[in-house]
């Protein structure tokens, strides 16, 4: 019983924050313990944050169970969503706890951290298998990005659902639903799209520390903010530390920055493909290809969203703000397309979140799962954005 009320304490604090917003002495403190009692359950922060990533797992799990349920497809996905979103409102009712997120499990001790991913990896297969079940029991055809696709953008909901009400919830759900089951575009519908190379695209605004930005952005795609440290960052580079603060006064500035070096490059593939397309849904394709290629490629891939629960809430909340140009440009795109009959009947502000946090998140695919770079990788990742786990 205890516990749990450190766990539900806590929650919220790792799902706004991250590991290191876990104040033992706070959480204590809500609870009416004395640090000396959490203590009891929970010897340090990584210890809770360990705790707390297994328990939104077991929720993960129970959303499996419900959805596995269902009988169709679209009623499995509907579940999965629809328990997450009901779940956020109680949240906002204050009859909940906000679930906890799993932005930083890789910086935790490697042997938590092996923990957990297991668990992760048991859940993302039996997403997978959940979905194969329904489209084609008789074949394994659903490939493991599509569970990838489902999961990331379960876990990244809180980051843009609060542009929608409670009561739009419901529609908010049927949405995800119809973009996972079914895609961006009809079947008839098929895009010519390129993969642009960085000189193509251009590289966005230059900053002077590029080597810097470069390696720590790839150090925290790997390892999470927390545990990428400046003396990584050094010696992955082979400089002193000194030369590190010559160009960043605070490992701070330095993820600010790459940040904003991310949003510039990805602004630039879009730029480029309106450029070069002849229709909305080609320049679509095409920055959704690109970007595909970066982060399976892995040699200079795009900052994941992940490293956000580790920087300051006014440096957080500023570059939630700075990305929100490259999304609102899928949405138009897919308003041009729409006018045309070329998209789906879907929600473009809620298809722009679903296609952005999926094309970012194929880096996992790579560094986990042993996809590459090569033309048919991208091709697949590329297909369950733009027609779903149905194709």
């Amino acid at each position: 019983m205890r516990r749990d009320q450190i766990l539900d304490a806590a929650s919220e604090s790792l799902a706004l924050g991250s590991v290191a917003d876990l104040d033992l002495a706070e959480i204590a403190n809500k609870v009416g313990l004395k640090p000396t009692s959490v203590r009891y359950y929970f010897r340090n922060r990584e210890d809770l944050a360990e705790a707390l990533y297994h328990r939104r797992l077991e929720e993960l799990e129970e959303s499996l169970a419900a959805a596995e349920e269902q009988e169709s497809l679209s009623g499995a996905v509907a579940t999965i969503f629809d328990i997450e979103l009901q779940n956020y409102a109680l949240y906002l009712e204050g009859k909940a706890n906000r679930r906890s997120q799993l932005g930083e499990v890789r910086t935790l001790h490697r042997s938590r951290r092996s923990r957990v991913g297991a668990r992760y990896k048991e859940a993302l297969e039996r997403t997978r298998k959940l979905l194969n079940d329904r489209v084609n029991p008789a074949d394994e055809t659903v490939p493991l990005a599509a569970a990838q696709l489902l999961l990331e953008n379960l876990f990244w909901l809180p980051a843009w659902i609060d542009d929608f009400r409670d009561w739009e919830f419901g529609y908010v759900r049927d949405q995800l639903t119809a973009l996972t089951c079914g895609g961006i575009l009809p079947r008839t519908v098929r895009p010519n799209w390129k993969v642009l190379d960085e000189t193509d695209a251009g590289t966005g605004k230059a900053i002077d520390n590029a080597a810097f930005l470069r390696t720590a952005t790839q150090l925290i795609c790997r390892k999470g903010y927390r545990g990428t440290s400046i003396d990584a960052i050094a010696a992955e580079l082979g400089v002193t530390k000194g030369s590190f603060y010559h160009h960043n006064r605070i490992k701070e500035s330095l993820v600010e920055q790459c940040f904003e070096e991310s949003y510039n490059r990805m602004g630039e593939f879009q730029r480029k493909a309106a450029e070069m397309a002849g229709n909305p849904v080609d320049s679509i394709a095409t920055v959704l290809a690109s970007i595909i290629r970066v982060q399976l490629e892995q040699k200079e891939p795009l900052l994941r969203a992940s490293a956000l629960p580790g920087l300051p809430r006014a440096i957080r909340m500023a570059t939630i703000e700075r990305s929100k140009p490259v999304t609102r440009w899928y949405a138009s795109e897919l308003s041009r397309a729409a006018a045309n009959g070329g998209v789906n009947p879907v929600d473009p502000n809620i298809a722009a979140q679903f296609i952005s946090i999926g094309a970012n998140a194929t880096y996992d695919l790579a560094r986990f799962h042993n996809y590459n770079s090569t033309r048919d990788s991208i091709a697949n990742c590329l297909r369950l954005i733009l027609y779903g786990v149905v194709e």
